[in-house]
């Protein structure tokens, strides 16, 4: 059973919910990628995320203009989803995995362990 079968299965998921809920993914996994490798940098004076250009030798060093915040826009988004249907969101914010998990608090219940520590088990990755 894949995760989208599960979710549409076990919390009655729509398939529109479903690919909105991997749009965000998708949005989340790029937006983590790009700071990662530093293309997207956190202005410390502003609180603004610019969009860095590479120089000859492919550093990002040039400070460009201000960029929308996708990643807020995706997690507002995927929050919004998974309310409807009675689920919560965690974000995973290393670029090396899935970046966005649903669950729901009956699956929290007897966890030992808050979301952050557990999602990999206790929650659904919309991958």
């Amino acid at each position: 059973m894949t995760n989208k079968q599960f979710l549409l299965k076990n919390h009655g998921v729509s398939d529109y919910g479903w690919r909105v809920l991997r749009e965000c993914e998708r949005t989340l996994h790029k937006w983590a990628e790009d700071e990662c490798n530093g293309r997207i940098q956190w202005d410390d004076e502003t609180g603004e995320p610019h969009l860095y250009h590479r120089d000859k030798w492919g550093d990002y060093v040039g400070k460009g203009q201000p960029v929308f915040n996708k990643e807020d826009a995706a997690l507002d988004r995927a929050r919004k989803m998974a309310a409807h249907y009675g689920l919560k969101i965690y974000h995973q914010t290393d670029p090396r995995g899935c970046a966005l998990y649903v669950y729901s608090d009956s699956e929290m219940e007897g966890a030992r362990y808050p979301i952050d520590q557990c999602y990999n088990t206790r929650a659904t990755a919309i991958c």
